[in-house]
């Protein structure tokens, strides 16, 4: 087949804009499982998130560019370099009202502390980053992801139990 890459691109996104089904449930649930796979940058304090959907990769930037929010590309259209800081301001104004309530309320029975939700989001995230890039320093580079994973997931599909159970292993003590 003579198509190229970037002729495919635009057919499938073409395809994916006919979907009827790919409503903001779609996108939230998508964006929520790429964080899961998200790759973390101590050094800048970048999140790496790769997005493959022509679809999900414009509706995520057009979010966060109504956000005011910087996105760097570098060499790779797929993946996309965004600051915790960023992120956070994002979970704050994305998610539906409901999804913020559960968060704030597990990570406050996991023991996060924070005015608003925003504070206590960003403050939850520095914990869970630091006590992850504490490990990689320790030579366990390879479970980062994994142990990024379930937290993130939780903050977009999670109830507060979940939301709790995830979490609670990075609060600092003391």
């Amino acid at each position: 087949m003579r198509i190229t890459p970037t002729r495919a691109r635009n057919l499938l996104l073409e395809s994916q804009l006919r979907d009827p089904s790919l409503d903001d449930a779609w996108f939230l649930r998508e964006i929520g499982n790429r964080l899961m796979k998200a790759k973390f940058i101590k050094a800048d304090n970048l999140m790496l998130i790769g997005i493959e959907s022509p679809l999900l990769q414009a509706a995520f930037e057009d979010q966060l560019k109504r956000l005011d929010l910087t996105i760097d590309y570098s060499f790779n259209k797929e993946v996309l370099k965004i600051p915790i800081s960023g992120l956070v301001t994002f979970i704050a104004v994305v998610l539906p009202h409901e999804q913020r309530d559960n968060i704030e309320k597990g990570l406050r029975q996991a023991g996060y502390q924070g005015q608003g939700f925003e504070k206590l989001l960003r403050g939850a995230f520095d914990q869970l980053l630091s006590k992850v890039a504490g490990k990689a320093a320790e030579g366990v580079a390879g479970e980062i992801s994994e142990q990024l994973g379930p937290p993130l997931k939780e903050l977009f599909h999670g109830a507060v139990g979940a939301i709790k159970a995830a979490w609670n292993p990075f609060v600092k003590n003391g």
